[in-house]
């Protein structure tokens, strides 16, 4: 799967090219998908280093970015479909940081993870309320430890639907790497 992205002034406009062949077929079907407005000032959606910005199970895909005013944007839609739900949530980032990237996770349960705007700072972390939804419930801490200073956030779902959660800590000057 790739994002791509096509400019307008100051905004990014979200356009997926998904192959349908992952995991599902063995035929190579892409679609082009219009999703929505996006921050464009800098990389921050669009960072190499950004993993899990779109995923998917075995229903639905979602998609996580900011949008022109550094809001966190959330979106889901059927894999069978092309239209897309989207949600701008409470939340909101430095945008103008282009390491402060999300990154989002589905669980073995359907609740979606998402973390955001994180360059040497505060753990920014949440999960929605119900499973297969969008509404994203408090932000709040994971285990309360190692989580003042997390750069580089990723999601990694384990076999069984559990979730690692793997970031820096600290500056680059005095780092290690932390697995929740």
């Amino acid at each position: 799967m790739r994002l791509v992205t096509f400019c307008k002034i100051g905004v990014v406009h979200f356009y997926l090219v998904l192959s349908l062949n992952v995991c599902f077929s063995q035929s190579k079907q892409i679609q082009i998908m219009d999703v929505g407005d996006g921050w464009a000032k800098n990389t921050v959606n669009t960072a190499v280093f950004r993993k899990n910005s779109l995923v998917s199970d075995a229903q639905f895909q979602y998609i996580a970015y900011y949008n022109e005013k550094g809001q966190v944007v959330l979106g889901k839609r059927k894999l069978n479909q092309t239209s897309w739900q989207l949600q701008i949530t409470k939340y909101s980032g430095r945008a103008q940081d282009a390491h402060n990237i999300i990154s989002i996770m589905i669980d073995g349960d359907g609740y979606l993870h998402i973390c955001w705007d994180h360059h040497n700072g505060k753990l920014r972390y949440a999960r929605t309320k119900q499973p297969h939804t969008l509404d994203l419930g408090p932000e709040h801490a994971m285990i309360g430890k190692d989580e003042q200073y997390v750069t580089y956030p990723e999601f990694l779902k384990m076999p069984d639907g559990s979730l690692l959660f793997l970031y820096r800590d600290g500056g680059f000057w005095c780092r290690k790497s932390c697995y929740e």
